[in-house]
């Protein structure tokens, strides 16, 4: 899930997949956006539009999603709740941010070993 924008109008894409691999179809949705960008504060000028087009495949085509993953960080935020908390906590539906970019410095160095892990506090 991901939205564009062009001045106050957001376009919103959501996939929508059926486990383990059909691609039931990509849905697309225009809603106003009433929210400025502040920097630390994204989830709120990109939640209220990605919740309206949730709200709207439910609506329309009566799905109820099983897990909402999100172009946008979750807990991996400086805050530890950015986009992705922000439509799990209103959906009450698990999520997952999958953030181009990272907002937190990390300590140490990740082995090149499969399954290295780092921790994100």
């Amino acid at each position: 899930m991901d939205i564009q924008y062009e001045q106050n109008i957001g376009y919103v894409a959501i996939d929508i997949l059926k486990y383990p691999d059909t691609l039931m179809g990509i849905y697309t949705h225009k809603t106003s956006v009433t929210n400025d960008y502040e920097p630390g504060f994204f989830s709120f000028r990109e939640g209220p539009p990605l919740l309206d087009a949730i709200n709207s495949i439910t609506k329309t085509y009566d799905i109820l999603p099983n897990l909402l993953i999100i172009d946008g960080h979750g807990i991996a935020h400086p805050r530890k709740f950015g986009v992705a908390s922000y439509l799990g906590v209103y959906t009450n539906l698990p999520s997952i941010g999958v953030a181009k970019n990272t907002l937190l410095k990390y300590e140490g160095e990740l082995g090149n070993e499969r399954g290295s892990i780092l921790p994100i506090f």
